[in-house]
Formats: structure tokens, sequence, C-alpha cells
């Protein structure tokens, strides 16, 4: 399950990404911090920010589990685990 700022974050930079595509490394990280649209950049929501930059442009892979349960609803927990912690 993603985050709120991931799932605000991804759609932004995805489309940051692709205007610039083509272009010098410098031209694209200078484009990145100006989309930023989350108010102060500080706190979780820009950690967020950066983290989903480096996913974005390559500098940080997701690892596999993580990567298999992006986007994906909550699973419901077994009913029969209640008797284990009770």
């Amino acid at each position: 399950m993603t985050s709120h700022w991931r799932r605000i974050a991804a759609p932004i930079i995805a489309e940051v990404l692709r205007e610039v595509a083509g272009r010098p490394e410098h031209e694209i990280r200078a484009t990145l911090p100006r989309a930023y649209p989350l108010g102060p950049r500080r706190h979780h929501a820009y950690r967020i920010w950066r983290d989903e930059v480096c996913i974005q442009t390559g500098r940080r892979r997701l690892q596999t589990r993580v990567r298999q349960l992006q986007g994906r609803p909550p699973e419901i927990p077994d009913a029969r685990q209640g008797a284990l912690f009770a």
C-alpha cells in the first residue's frame, strides 16, 4: 500500500520526467524540485517526494516484496488468527 504523499507525488514526477526526456541530467535535476506541489520542503511529504524521485530516476530500486505490494489494497486478516492472540 502506498502512502498518501506517494500517490500525489508519483504521477507528477512521471509527467515531469516525460517532459524533460532526452535532456541533460542537470536540466532534469533542476526541473524536478520546481514541480514540488506539497508546500514547504521539509517533513515527511518532502522525504517521500525525494524518495520517489530516486525510484523513478533509477537511483534507487524497490525491493521485490515492496514492488509486488505497491498499489494493492491491504489484505483482510484471517478471522481465525484472533484465537492465536487472545
